[in-house]
């Protein structure tokens, strides 16, 4: 059966419950979400797709648009919906890589090794300089094993026995880069990871993965053999014939491929649903400990044992410990390898914008890491098959993440999810929700230090009226006050003589800090609290930190606002070593602009 007329968009379906998600979208950005997937179809991208939107807690809301075949009875429509399985091509990885996470784990694989030490194999790689070093299992999965890209002949290599791939692997293989210096992007160096876990488990790949991962996530739904899909369940894939339809092209479906030893590479055949529910554990990995201030979570004793190490462990368990502890989970959408800027064409007829494109990317362990301006810094993984396209993407501050899944051969959907997510962390944004670049409580000792300050610049504005400002000593008399809180460095960046002038000049054009009221009623828009110093105090709003040891906020003087700023040390009671005093509303003069996305302090 061909498919040559476009379907319109699905009403989305909605799964879960609201109160369990931190955000979900409404009904016009539902609509503009459901419009900007439909673009697969209407542009003739793929003749089906289905997409989810998540976030740590799981699915969110699913779509779907256009049509397919049943495989087993071509004259009728299959039914789309989160259950629906594709392939989902090299999305597959992040599965593979969480393996090898997970024997790392359990101490069977060591990363930095040589891969050749568990993958004998590999000895035989021509190295691209008699100076390189040897390939190691970090290289292979951070795509900076030194083979060259190798797309379009890996993807026809998927059946082929274990005994073949060996035989592959046992040439001497060219490089192009030596390990650990450049990106490129291997499948074959991926059909190695595989060795890798066969070697170290012994277990076939497929076996390892359902046995270890998807069994326990209880992710029914995905598999490495499309002959375990019941027909009714299983989108078959399609390409585009340009010679059927008058010229137009005529979708023309493809054959499935059988499970064999380059499906580590891209053979997962899964559904919306189980992929977001994948997604969302990953995502977790960046949930707080329960009950560790170390933030490890760990419920597994030192050598992996899985003994009770914590009263906390069932509530780590929840958060995936039990399978995989977050750390390793972190550790795979931690940037690794950079990967050198490339524009894509917009959706695919639509105009580059920078909207969607200005971006710095590296690969991590079987995910790649983008850092956005805006957002901050989103996991995600693209897959591309004879037959299929498809891409998953998170929010790593927030989990809120989309995936979609289509049945067109090399479908491009990437630039569709990037909008649909883009799109999302905007409205978050706008309604208080989850977009900031990235959420941490700040330390006690910082907040105490902001304390502090506030306190000594409430007292100057006592001690100074309208007609008699606080002069230079009075002001360094007022920073010496602080003497027990502040670094050995800071009196030798800047004496406290030195820093009372600058201060005494630059109240001097701002005013004095506004004080009044009480502690109780004095709590800026952004719900920042004031300082209490005697009868009144300072006033305080726009709070940004950069880390949970840094903090800068904003204090009303009465004719210019004042930037108050500070930085601790990590020793074991922090100190202040940078603290500094500007104009807030001053325009700069410096020639050198920070681009970060904002961030949100949760205490």
């Amino acid at each position: 059966m061909t498919l040559t007329q476009p379907s319109q968009p699905s009403q989305p379906c909605v799964s879960g419950h609201a109160p369990e998600h931190a955000y979900v979208p409404d009904e016009a950005t539902v609509a503009e979400i459901d419009r900007i997937f439909h673009a697969l179809v209407t542009e003739r991208k793929a003749p089906a797709y289905v997409y989810g939107v998540f976030d740590r807690n799981g699915l969110i809301l699913s779509g779907h648009g256009g049509s397919a075949a049943r495989l087993d009875r071509p004259d009728e429509t299959l039914e789309l919906d989160e259950h629906t399985r594709f392939r989902i091509a090299s999305m597959s990885k992040s599965f593979a890589a969480a393996a090898v996470m997970q024997l790392a784990w359990q101490g069977k694989v060591d990363l930095h090794a040589p891969a050749a030490d568990i993958v004998p194999q590999l000895a035989n790689v021509v190295p691209y300089d008699r100076d390189s070093f040897p390939i190691t299992v970090h290289d292979l999965l951070v795509m900076s094993c030194g083979l060259a890209t190798d797309d379009a002949w890996a993807d026809r290599q998927e059946s082929i026995s274990r005994a073949e791939l060996q035989a592959l692997l046992s040439q001497r293989l060219k490089s192009i880069y030596s390990p650990g210096e450049r990106y490129e992007y291997s499948n074959i160096g991926y059909a190695a990871i595989g060795e890798v876990i066969r070697n170290a488990s012994g277990m076939d790949v497929p076996d390892y993965v359902r046995t270890h991962l998807l069994e326990p996530l209880g992710l029914s739904e995905t598999t490495y053999d499309w002959r375990d899909v019941p027909a009714d369940r299983l989108c078959r894939g399609y390409h585009l014939d340009p010679n059927g339809d008058a010229g137009g092209g005529t979708w023309a479906p493809e054959a499935f491929a059988d499970p064999g030893a380059f499906s580590v590479i891209g053979g997962v055949i899964s559904s919306v649903h189980d992929v977001a529910a994948w997604d969302a554990w990953l995502a977790r990995g960046f949930e707080p400990s329960p009950c560790s201030a170390s933030g490890s979570g760990d419920a597994r004793s030192a050598d992996g044992s899985g003994a009770n190490v914590a009263d906390g462990a069932a509530a780590a368990d929840a958060l995936g410990d039990e399978v995989l502890p977050r750390r390793y989970r972190r550790l795979m959408q931690m940037p690794h390898t950079p990967m050198p800027p490339v524009l894509r064409s917009g959706s695919s007829r639509g105009w580059l914008t920078r909207r969607d494109f200005n971006e710095i990317e590296a690969y991590g362990y079987g995910l790649i890491v983008k850092h956005d301006e805006r957002f901050g810094d989103i996991a995600y993984h693209s897959g591309g098959y004879p037959g299929y396209g498809s891409n998953m993407r998170w929010h790593l501050d927030s989990g809120l993440g989309v995936v979609v899944l289509a049945n067109g051969r090399y479908a491009t959907p990437s630039v569709l999810a990037i909008r649909a997510l883009s799109l999302m962390l905007e409205e978050a944004s706008r309604s208080g929700g989850p977009a900031a670049g990235w959420s941490f409580p700040l330390w006690p000792e910082t907040r105490e230090a902001q304390r502090r300050v506030n306190a000594m610049l409430a007292g100057l504005s006592q001690a100074g009226d309208v007609a008699a400002l606080p002069n230079a000593m009075t002001c360094a008399q007022s920073i010496a006050s602080l003497a027990d809180l502040l670094a050995m460095n800071v009196t030798l960046d800047w004496t406290y003589g030195e820093r009372g002038t600058q201060l005494a000049k630059l109240l001097a054009v701002t005013g004095l800090p506004v004080v009044g009221g009480s502690a109780a009623s004095s709590v800026a828009s952004d719900g920042t609290a004031g300082t209490a110093n005697g009868s009144g105090i300072v006033t305080v709003s726009d709070e940004h930190a950069d880390s949970p040891a840094q903090l800068s906020w904003t204090v009303a003087c009465a004719h210019h606002p004042l930037r108050c700023t500070i930085q601790l040390n990590s020793l074991e009671h922090p100190q202040v070593q940078t603290l500094e005093f500007a104009r807030a509303d001053a325009p700069r003069t410096d020639d050198i602009v920070t681009v970060t996305p904002s961030t949100r302090i949760l205490g």
